[in-house]
């Protein structure tokens, strides 16, 4: 029997698969065949040439990644990991509908058994025309410098980018940006290996992905400086318009930061601005641009770089004020001589410009009339009356007065001495005439005579708009 069954050439052929079936029922209980997914898989493009030669870029409709399901020997995929496969995407390959057939691999484990699926198995490429655009590189500094610091001069290598990418992309960017931490910064630095982001108009990031940089990385250097405040000093110069004054001068803010180099920070106290009033003859309302006055190598910390002035300009009125000897001092009396008016009691006029809340209060004893004596000499003297200087008004016209000086041992002049009696002048601006002089003589030689302090008139007042 059993020389049968060895010599049966049926049963040896049958045994044959039957072993190998018996076999691969024992693997596969022992080590079976398994699926397992790998999300996330990037998708690598070949030939990107293909594209680029016809002054065309490509962009991926659905993503630039896929799930790949890998099949295999569970001892296999044990030893698979996400970064040991590769999808790739042949661009000469593409369809007329713009589409191409991603292939999987895992060229670490080369095993002809593993199977793949990838998902979505057609990729749709978008072809765009390719565009290039220069970019200014904007560095933008986050935090604060230390106290008594503060960023000056901020240099970016290259400050400016080329960005190639499809026109549709490349039109929206409005400026490239790198970031640098300026915080508690007391000494300049330098930040190296930063990596440029575009933005549009709003300052929304554009994905830079599918684009090209020029220089994918930038170089910042920051200056970082001492800072001083200093107060602004606004003057104004010139002379408002006729009949018209500059009352006050406000402006905001009064002091700002500076910073700059220490030798020339060191040299600045104030910031002096001068704005010219001549002729005006109404408010002047204005911003100035405080870097217009600040020397070279100095700059403002901060956005507030102006400041806001109003002048504020009035308008005058005019009064005519009466007023007697009596009402001015004497100034200057020579030694040895002895002076009198030619008539003490002669009224004078002056008329005196401002505002009207101030020259409408004026009276004679608040001008501060006075005739000053110095260097004259033994005679009859025409003198000028002059005012103490005060800014809230001004002196329109200038009266005269007659005065006769004398030696003490000429004896010329007496406390009974005749007068004559008050009169009023007929113009403000000639308030004194010959006669004057003439009557002092007169009174000189005359018998004593006194006149009646009754005899003295009142003051008039006159205002002129």
């Amino acid at each position: 029997m059993k020389e049968k069954l060895m010599n049966n050439l049926g049963i040896k052929l049958l045994s044959i698969p039957l072993a190998a079936i018996i076999w691969i029922i024992i693997i596969n209980i022992d080590d079976p065949a398994i699926t397992r997914p790998f999300s996330n898989i990037p998708i690598e493009f070949l030939n990107e040439d293909a594209i680029s030669s016809l002054g065309k870029v490509y962009d991926v409709e659905e993503g630039n990644t896929v799930t790949v399901t890998v099949r295999g020997k569970r001892s296999v995929l044990d030893k698979i990991k996400y970064t040991d496969l590769q999808v790739t995407a042949d661009l000469t390959q593409m369809t007329p509908f713009n589409k191409i057939e991603l292939v999987a691999s895992c060229p670490k484990f080369d095993y002809a058994s593993l199977e793949f699926t990838v998902k979505p198995k057609m990729l749709t490429i978008n072809m765009e025309d390719k565009e290039t655009k220069q970019v200014k590189i904007n560095v933008e500094q986050i935090g604060e410098a230390a106290s008594g610091f503060s960023v000056g001069t901020v240099e970016a290598k290259p400050n400016l980018i080329e960005v190639s990418g499809a026109k549709s992309v490349v039109n929206k960017i409005a400026e490239a940006r790198v970031v640098v931490d300026i915080n508690n910064a007391s000494a300049s630095f330098k930040e190296d290996q930063l990596i440029p982001k575009v933005y549009d108009e709003e300052g929304k990031e554009i994905d830079s992905s599918r684009l090209k940089f020029s220089s994918s990385s930038i170089s910042v250097k920051i200056n970082v400086q001492r800072t001083k405040t200093v107060p602004i000093e606004v003057k104004t110069e010139g002379t408002a318009g006729q009949g018209y004054m500059v009352m006050k001068t406000d402006f905001e803010p009064g002091q700002v930061e500076i910073t700059g180099e220490d030798r020339v920070l060191q040299t600045i106290s104030s910031i002096p601005i001068i704005i010219n009033v001549n002729n005006v003859k109404k408010n002047i309302e204005k911003e100035i641009d405080l870097k217009e006055y600040l020397p070279e190598g100095i700059s403002i910390v901060g956005n507030m770089t102006s400041i806001a002035v109003k002048i504020t300009v009035e308008k005058l009125v005019t009064k005519e004020i009466s007023f007697t000897a009596s009402d001015i001092e004497t100034k200057n009396v020579p030694d040895g001589m002895e002076f009198s008016y030619g008539n003490s009691n002669k009224i004078y006029k002056v008329k005196v410009m401002g505002l009207e809340d101030v020259v409408s209060k004026l009276t004679a004893s608040k001008l501060g009339a006075y005739i000053d004596l110095n260097n004259l000499g033994k005679g009859k003297h025409v003198i000028a009356v002059k005012f103490e200087e005060n800014e809230n008004f001004e002196i329109v016209s200038t009266p005269t007065v007659s005065v006769m000086l004398l030696a003490d041992e000429d004896n010329g002049f007496s406390s009974d001495d005749k007068t004559e009696p008050p009169e009023e002048t007929a113009e403000p601006e000639n308030n004194t005439d010959e006669n004057d002089i003439d009557s002092m003589d007169n009174t000189n030689n005359s018998n004593n005579q006194n006149t009646s302090d009754d005899d003295k008139t009142d003051v008039e007042e006159r205002t002129e708009e």
